[in-house]
């Protein structure tokens, strides 16, 4: 007597596509979670980035007792001075700063150039070479006029609003507009057409886009003053660095002067970017 060959049975066609409904579901629901994660690490990376900058900052300051020259134009940056205290002292040695003119990006065997990963916001997609300013490497992090402008000495007790009160480095965007907004990022060699390649004010508020031509500076912002801004692709603010050492990230929210153009008055941003008004600094 024969007996039947028992049957498989297998999946209907409607269960297969349930299942790939379920899994499109599951990844759509995982792929935020992962680029907010990523997000997270790469705003952890630019917070310790701008922790370096400050500490190398007060160790030039404990070293020379006064903090870098801001760079007048056509010379070497605060950024450069730096660079022995920021684990960069054999670019620092080969560039051999002496406060003469800099010379272009290629004719210094392109040092320059060099990318540098303690002055490149993770979160930025820009390029690492400033085609706004001679084609240097670029740079996320410029610091406060306040604290380094041309030949500038200031020391901390020149800070008489308080170190914790008062910011030092901040954070500027590299994009051509198209991600997501315009904004002339800056460059660590030198101060080229602008103050605003190599430091910011509060002029404007937090999270201000560039309102003059790319590339090059500074037509169409000559009233305006955009090219000494602070903007972040990070939501909701930017990073910055105070005078004694904490990182701190400082919502675009932040009450400002609503008179564009103005580094003064008594508002939270521009009290935390001078360094002597004297005026109570609210919560932020």
């Amino acid at each position: 007597m024969s007996s039947k060959p028992k049957s498989t049975r297998g999946f209907t066609l409607i269960e297969l596509l349930v299942v790939i409904a379920i899994i499109a579901i599951l990844i759509a629901l995982l792929l935020p979670a992962v680029q907010q994660a990523r997000e997270a690490a790469r705003r952890s990376q630019c917070k310790n980035n701008l922790k370096q900058i400050g500490l190398a900052m007060h160790n030039y300051h404990d070293t020379h007792r006064t903090m870098p020259l801001g760079g007048a134009t056509d010379k070497y940056a605060w950024s450069v001075f730096i660079l022995p205290f920021a684990d960069q002292a054999p670019l620092y040695n080969a560039i051999s700063p002496n406060g003469q003119n800099v010379p272009s990006a290629t004719a210094n065997s392109n040092r320059l150039r060099t990318v540098l990963s303690v002055f490149k916001c993770p979160s930025d997609v820009g390029a690492d070479i400033n085609a706004n300013f001679s084609n240097y490497g670029s740079s996320n992090y410029p610091v406060s006029l306040q604290i380094a402008l041309d030949n500038s000495r200031v020391r901390l007790r020149d800070i008489t609003d308080g170190t914790s009160n008062t910011v030092m480095v901040g954070e500027r965007v590299l994009s051509n507009g198209d991600k997501p907004f315009k904004s002339m990022g800056a460059i660590w060699a030198s101060k080229k057409a602008t103050a605003g390649s190599m430091g910011f004010e509060a002029k404007q508020r937090i999270g201000t886009p560039y309102a003059g031509t790319i590339p090059g500076c500074c037509s169409g912002d000559l009233t305006t003053v955009t090219r000494t801004n602070v903007n972040s692709l990070h939501v909701g603010g930017a990073h910055f660095v105070l005078c004694d050492g904490s990182v701190r990230f400082i919502s675009d929210n932040i009450q400002s002067n609503p008179t564009l153009g103005q580094n003064g008055g008594n508002y939270i941003w521009q009290n935390l970017y001078n360094k002597q008004d004297g005026n109570v600094l609210g919560e932020f």
